[in-house]
């Protein structure tokens, strides 16, 4: 999912659009993937992990892999803890 994400936000570079438009775009595109395969713990884990970083590279930022990692499971956890 990461690597289909980032080959459509460097498509979107190279077409000269700006960061936050290619993230807004890779945002829309995460979230309908997210509804077709349906939302698993897996695909919500590297959805959630995708947006921080292209949000931290729009906004900047560096973005920490273990950083992104905790955030995305403490989302996880907070939404559905069952899961």
């Amino acid at each position: 999912m990461g690597v289909i994400c980032g080959a459509l936000y460097a498509l979107l570079r190279r077409l000269r659009a700006s960061r936050w438009a290619c993230t807004g775009l890779c945002a829309l595109f995460l979230l309908a993937y997210c509804t077709m395969v349906g939302f698993t713990a897996s695909i919500s884990r590297a959805s959630i992990m995708c947006l921080v970083s292209m949000a931290g590279g729009a906004l900047g930022e560096r973005s920490d892999l273990l950083s992104s990692l905790g955030l995305a499971a403490g989302i996880t956890l907070l939404f559905n803890p069952m899961q």
